[in-house]
C-alpha cells in the first residue's frame, strides 16, 4: 500500500489478509509450495521486516558482499 494510506484502511486490509491466511485450504496450498504463512498486525510486520533488514544487512557486511 502507499506509505500515506490511512490506518483504518491498513487495518481493514490486514484483517482480510489474516483471515485468508488462517483458512485451512489456503494453508494447505501454501504448505504444498513450501511456504509457512505469517500473520499478525501491521506493527508486528514492521518490527519483523526491520529485524530482517538488520540481520541480513549485517550478514552481507560480515561477508563483505556487494552488488556490482
Amino acid at each position: 500500500m502507499p506509505a500515506k494510506t490511512g490506518d483504518a484502511m491498513v487495518e481493514k486490509l490486514n484483517a482480510a489478509i489474516n483471515d485468508i491466511l488462517k483458512d485451512a485450504d489456503t494453508q494447505g496450498r501454501l504448505a504444498r509450495l513450501g511456504l509457512d504463512p505469517m500473520y499478525g498486525n501491521p506493527a508486528e510486520t514492521t518490527r519483523f521486516f526491520k529485524a530482517e533488514v538488520d540481520h541480513w544487512g549485517r550478514m552481507v557486511g560480515a561477508l563483505d558482499l556487494s552488488i556490482n
